[in-house]
Formats: structure tokens, C-alpha cells, sequence
């Protein structure tokens, strides 16, 4: 008995780590396919043009975080937040089989309307899934489980958003979209059955529908006497900010300076790759150097390689590829570092009764910093600085909020966020 419960134990963190990537996965699938049939195929919906769209499919993904994530918090505090995770990869079937009938049908609109409701369940699902990882990983391996999360996650988009386009655009590849999708959704939810039953942690919790109201303005008050989490959700959110502005620069960077097109899609993959690295290697540096040690290291393959990026000539030759693809992977893999502890402060520093709605705090200030980092592109023109240069801008930016964030949280003088 006690052998089975152990050997139940051991799925349980991966399956947790596994359904909602399959879920992050099929979602930038959905997104990814769409966007290359309004680009190369003339989906249309509404007369709209593709670039009006293309902005209702972002904020249709995003909206939610920052409408959602505070009640998603509160219904993970109050009920069982490995029921809410069964039944958010449940709803994921649904969405997901319904994507492909807009796919298969030629209905933007309902691929719209799927994309809203994929928008709904990650941020149902999102305060959940990091509220219980303290009760199944224990604090010894809560790093290392965020890590995974944050890299898993991480790959699972830049996957989603690769094949997306490429299936879209093929036609037994469409077809192969239509039934794999689906079937991957069917996964995520038979591994969410493996997660153990954790019980909610404040069951008396209201659900009046002012409760839910009150959150928004009572989370200002949660914050105000929570010093301890300013750095850690400042760094959070910074992460979120920057990642969005970085991306969305990329392709300028590479149509300004006249590279190919599919340069775009390489710097984005070797971004991915270095968010994943930082954050899977995060748990292990922690626990080997000093945090001055760490800190000063972080500031430098942050920074540095981007200031190089800024100084490279404008050529893109094999070298020139080269070149920014490891300024760009080092740079994101010193952020993706930073982000695993801050998360994790946030987890181990909240009580278990309202953890979930921390996590909810948390992600709805970050769904704000991605619509800034959105806004950001707009505005950059005026500022008469080169992509180039906003790059380093961001970088430079990014290693001072990462270090004073992680200053903050790795040298506290209780020694309580990392000293298991």
C-alpha cells in the first residue's frame, strides 16, 4: 500500500508540470494557425482586415488573465485545486475539439470565440496550478518544480506557435491539426487524473458575487500589508513585460536590418531555449553559489550580450546569425533565472488559505505589464532610439529590477524563502 501511494506521489508533479503545457501547447497552435490563414489564405471575418484581427485574437488571449486570475484565485482557495485542475483540462478538450471544427468549417468566428474561451480556462486554470505545486513539490523541490513550469510552459508556446503556421499552411497538415489537437487535449486531461487530491484550504470562503468584486479592490490592501512580496511581484511582472516587448521587436529588428524572414523564426526559438535553460538551471545555482555571486552574474549575461546585439554591424551573414542568436539566447536565459525564484517567493511566502489569490494578484498585474509591453512597440518610434538600442534599453532595465528583485528575495534576513 504504502509502495503504490508512493508511486502514485511520483506522477503526480510531472502530470501537473505536463497536462497544463499540453494545454499552453494547443493553445498557440489554435492562435498560430489562425494568424498564417488571415495572413496567406484570406481568412476573414466581419470585413475586418488582418491586422484588426490579429489585435482581437491577442486581446481576447490576454483580457482574461487581467479580468479572471483574482476570481480564478478565489475559487482556488476555496475548493480543491486539483479538482479545479481536472476539470480546467477537461474544459480544454472541449475548446480544443471545438477549434478544430472552426479549422475544418472555415469559421473565424468560432475560432475566435475558442481562442476567448482558451484565454478563460489558462486563466482559470493559471492560480490554481501554482498555488498547489508548494503541497505536492515541499519546499525542497519547489524550485525545481517552478523551474520545469516556467520552461515547459515557455516551450510549449514557441512549439505551439512554430507547427501552427506550418500546419495551417499545408493541406494534409491542417488535417493533421484537426485530429492531433484534440487528441493532445484527451492527454493533458487522462495525466491531470494522476495529480493527488489536494483538499481546499479555506472552504468557508464567500462566492457572493460581491466577494469576487471585493477582490479587486481588497488585493491594493493584501499588498499594502505584504512588503515582503513588492519584489518578487515587481520582478514577475517586469518578466512578463519585457518578454512581450522583446518579441514583438524581433521581427522589426530583423525587417530593419534587412535579414530573411525566417531569421525572426530562429530568434525566436533560441529566445525560448534560453528562458527554458534559465529556468530549469535556476534551482541548482541557488542552491551552489552566494546570492552577490549570482546577482552580479545574472547582471552581466543579461546585459552584456545585448549591448553587443546593440554594436553588431548590420549583416547577416552566418557570423551576424550566429552572433545574435547567442546574444539573444543569454540574455533570456539570465531573465528566465530570475523569474523561477520570484515565483517561487511568492508560493512559500503566502499562507496556504489565500496562496491561490496571491497567485491571482499576481497574474493579472502581470496581464497588465504584457499589455504595456504591447503598447511599448507603438510608442518606440518616438523615441527616435533603433530596435537595436531598445534592446539594450530593455536588457539594461531588465538586469537592475532582476537584481534588486532577487537582492530582495535571495538575501532576506529571516533566510526563510530558500533555506530548505
Amino acid at each position: 500500500m504504502a509502495l503504490a501511494q508512493a508511486q502514485k506521489a511520483d506522477f503526480s508533479l510531472p502530470a501537473l508540470v505536463f497536462a497544463p503545457a499540453l494545454s499552453t501547447f494547443n493553445h498557440s497552435l489554435l492562435r498560430s494557425a489562425m494568424l498564417a490563414l488571415l495572413t496567406f489564405r484570406g481568412l476573414t471575418a466581419f470585413g475586418l482586415g488582418n491586422e484588426a484581427l490579429i489585435a482581437i485574437s491577442t486581446v481576447v488571449i490576454v483580457l482574461p488573465y487581467v479580468l479572471l486570475s483574482l476570481p480564478a484565485g478565489r475559487l482556488a482557495d476555496r475548493y480543491s485545486k486539483t479538482a479545479l485542475v481536472r476539470a480546467m483540462m477537461g474544459l480544454d478538450v472541449l475548446i480544443v475539439s471545438a477549434g478544430a471544427t472552426g479549422f475544418a468549417t472555415g469559421n473565424t468566428l468560432l475560432i475566435l470565440v475558442v481562442l476567448l474561451f482558451a484565454g478563460i480556462q489558462a486563466a482559470l486554470l493559471g492560480p490554481a496550478k501554482f498555488a498547489i505545486l508548494p503541497e505536492l513539490a515541499g519546499e525542497n523541490r519547489l524550485l525545481n518544480a517552478n523551474g520545469w513550469m516556467s520552461a515547459t510552459g515557455t516551450v510549449a508556446v514557441i512549439l505551439g506557435l512554430t507547427l501552427g503556421s506550418f500546419l495551417a499552411l499545408d493541406g494534409a497538415g491542417i488535417w493533421l491539426l484537426l485530429f492531433c489537437a484534440p487528441a493532445l487535449a484527451a492527454l493533458g486531461w487522462f495525466a491531470s487524473q494522476r495529480i493527488d487530491e489536494v483538499g481546499p484550504k479555506a472552504s468557508a470562503l464567500s462566492l457572493a458575487t460581491a466577494a469576487f468584486a471585493g477582490d479587486f479592490v481588497d488585493s491594493f490592501r493584501k499588498l499594502r500589508a505584504s512588503t515582503y512580496l513588492t519584489w518578487p511581484l515587481i520582478g514577475s511582472c517586469w518578466f512578463w513585460f519585457q518578454g512581450t516587448a522583446l518579441t514583438a521587436l524581433l521581427p522589426i529588428y530583423v525587417s530593419e536590418t534587412g535579414g530573411p524572414d525566417q531569421t525572426a523564426s530562429l530568434l525566436f526559438l533560441v529566445t525560448t531555449v534560453g528562458v527554458a535553460v534559465g529556468a530549469l538551471t535556476a534551482s541548482q545555482l541557488i542552491r551552489r553559489f552566494n546570492p552577490t555571486v549570482l546577482i552580479a552574474g545574472m547582471l552581466a549575461v543579461i546585459i552584456l550580450p545585448m549591448l553587443d546585439l546593440a554594436l553588431l554591424p548590420h549583416g547577416w551573414d552566418l557570423w551576424g546569425i550566429a552572433r545574435a542568436s547567442i546574444d539573444l539566447t543569454l540574455t533570456s536565459a539570465g531573465a528566465g533565472f530570475f523569474l523561477v525564484p520570484l515565483t517561487a517567493a511568492i508560493q512559500r511566502l503566502t499562507q496556504a488559505e489565500e496562496r491561490a489569490r496571491f497567485v491571482g494578484i499576481s497574474h493579472t498585474l502581470s496581464g497588465f505589464a504584457m499589455c504595456l509591453g504591447g503598447v511599448t512597440i507603438f510608442v518606440y518610434p518616438m523615441t527616435g532610439l533603433s530596435t537595436g538600442q531598445m534592446f539594450l534599453a530593455l536588457s539594461v532595465s531588465t538586469g537592475l529590477i532582476g537584481a534588486l528583485s532577487l537582492s530582495a528575495t535571495l538575501m532576506r534576513r529571516d533566510g526563510h524563502v530558500f533555506s530548505g
